[in-house]
């Protein structure tokens, strides 16, 4: 019954939209759709349409029994909530709590689900993934990131960072204060750097479909917004308060502050990319984990733990009413639905 309403619901919702509903809606999914009925062969479709395997064949499979957009999207969204609904049900075997996990997700990344189309796919099913690392199964762990690049050409560097972060979180605290430095100062560099490095990565014949993180085009629209930076700011406040109050163990204290920080510093590449900076959405549904966490840590009493929940609840409501809904940072807002006869 919770699967049905944790998954089906938002699903039809989130299918039953306008294009109108999310930028990619029309950008992409739209077209991408109605031209997959044109094509004899998938293999000629995902050539034609320059896609990834997985996507492309979502389309042209759709697209021979029914070329109603909003059946492809209901599809694609009910395999995304079934992706991070199966994570979370993991997650919730390892002390977070699952009811705190859906609804963090429902209030801070559903709406975005909903924009970025194919990355929330790949966001969720490296979401999921993590679960090896956690269970030190690396080898499957390493399989499945090399099999993520046919879901979307992204994934495999989310898959790469959250690996890396957590090696350098089970370091020595002087080892992992060094390496930490390194990187964020390569961050900084980077990002000083962001034209010219970019410029000379995509010149490599394997990396040049990474050329859409290249374009800057913020003189146009924002890549990302003051509050989502000030949020992964707080992040890492979070972050340091459960380090210094042990609401975790040391080893996931530590991972966590870390991604928060790097999570942090790739959101601000959105300063000189409309794209670069959703990289760092593959860190954030781990916030939805460990938060979940920190509020059923055995050091709150039951009390505490739901006024702890209330409390993060309250706060991630906040970042919806304001960015969501207010200033319609994610373009899902005001939900048009001609099905729905909703407008």
């Amino acid at each position: 019954m919770l699967s049905c309403v944790c998954v089906f619901v938002p699903s039809f919702i989130g299918g039953m939209r306008n294009d109108s509903v999310g930028t990619d809606t029309s950008f992409y999914a739209s077209w991408m759709f109605n031209d997959a009925k044109y094509y004899d062969t998938l293999s000629d479709y995902i050539k034609g349409v320059n896609t990834e395997w997985f996507y492309g064949s979502i389309n042209y499979i759709i697209s021979r029994f029914t070329d109603t957009l909003q059946f492809f999207l209901f599809f694609v969204q009910i395999l995304t909530m079934s992706l991070f609904y199966r994570g979370f049900v993991s997650y919730s075997k390892k002390g977070a709590l699952l009811w705190v996990m859906v609804i963090l997700y429902m209030l801070f990344f559903y709406n975005q689900s909903l924009n970025l189309i194919r990355q929330s796919i790949a966001i969720a099913y490296v979401f999921l993934i993590y679960n090896y690392i956690l269970e030190s199964k690396y080898k499957k762990y390493i399989l499945l990131s090399v099999l993520s690049v046919f879901i979307h050409s992204s994934a495999p560097i989310g898959c790469i960072m959250i690996l890396l972060l957590h090696w350098v979180s089970g370091m020595e605290r002087g080892k992992r204060i060094f390496m930490v430095f390194v990187g964020m100062s390569f961050m900084v560099g980077f990002l000083v750097l962001y034209s010219i490095a970019m410029d000379a990565i995509t010149k490599i014949p394997f990396l040049s479909k990474y050329s859409a993180y290249a374009n800057g085009g913020v003189e146009d629209r924002q890549g990302v917004g003051v509050t989502s930076l000030l949020f992964r700011f707080a992040f890492v406040v979070n972050a340091v308060i459960a380090y210094r109050l042990r609401l975790l163990d040391h080893r996931e204290s530590v991972f966590l502050i870390i991604v928060s920080l790097f999570e942090t510093i790739i959101f601000t590449f959105g300063i000189r990319s409309v794209y670069a900076f959703r990289i760092g959405l593959y860190l954030t549904p781990l916030q939805f984990y460990y938060t979940a966490k920190i509020v059923n840590s055995p050091r709150y009493t039951n009390g505490t733990k739901i006024c702890m929940s209330v409390f993060y609840m309250f706060v991630y409501l906040t970042y919806f009413v304001w960015l969501i809904s207010y200033r319609n940072e994610s373009a899902t807002y005001p939900y048009e639905s001609d099905i729905l006869n909703i407008n």
